[in-house]
């Protein structure tokens, strides 16, 4: 890998042989959370189009290609052979296995888990905030969205299946949400 990639203010960069990267492509973008700065690590043969911002602390395997306006958020973790379209966002410590397609305009909360062979579909949310209003639910379960075969189907591709959490907070009552007088 070559580890010649620094810019000024931005974590080192070290990007495998044979990748192309559009101009207009942030790569090692330091994070505002408090965090402790790693380096970026791309694989081989990556193809990163124009607008894609790649933060710090973040591994990609081989062969990523990103389309126009992807963002990659810090301590995010990539298998090989990963598609990511135009306008996605992948929030912070997400981890996506190999062979995954994320189709465009897609938005993968922060600790989302996607195992190998997925395919998701354009506009997609994952949101992982089980009781949007409650402050126990702020520390963020971890979803996880894996591949499954479907019997009696001809679907050339896996499907997302079900987004599997564990709670870590009992279930709100009612009375939190009690109307403003």
């Amino acid at each position: 890998m070559n580890s010649n990639i620094r810019k000024k203010g931005f974590a080192p960069v070290e990007l495998g042989p044979g990748s192309k990267i559009d101009r207009g492509v942030l790569l090692g973008y330091i994070a505002g959370r408090k965090i402790t700065t790693g380096p970026l690590i791309i694989g081989e043969k990556v193809r990163l189009r124009s607008g894609t911002v790649i933060y710090s602390n973040v591994t990609v395997g081989e062969r990523l290609e990103t389309g126009h306006n992807v963002v990659i958020r810090e301590e995010s973790r990539f298998g090989d052979n990963v598609s990511i379209r135009n306008n996605t966002v992948i929030d912070y410590g997400c981890i996506v296995g190999s062979n995954v397609k994320i189709h465009c305009n897609v938005y993968l909360a922060q600790f989302t888990e996607i195992e190998d062979d997925v395919f998701i579909a354009p506009g997609v949310t994952v949101a992982n905030d089980l009781h949007p209003v409650c402050t126990l639910c702020m520390k963020s379960p971890r979803f996880s969205i894996m591949a499954v075969e479907e019997k009696n189907k001809n679907i050339g591709q896996p499907i997302i299946s079900k987004a599997a959490t564990t709670p870590i907070c009992e279930p709100f009552s009612r009375s939190s949400f009690l109307p403003i007088q």
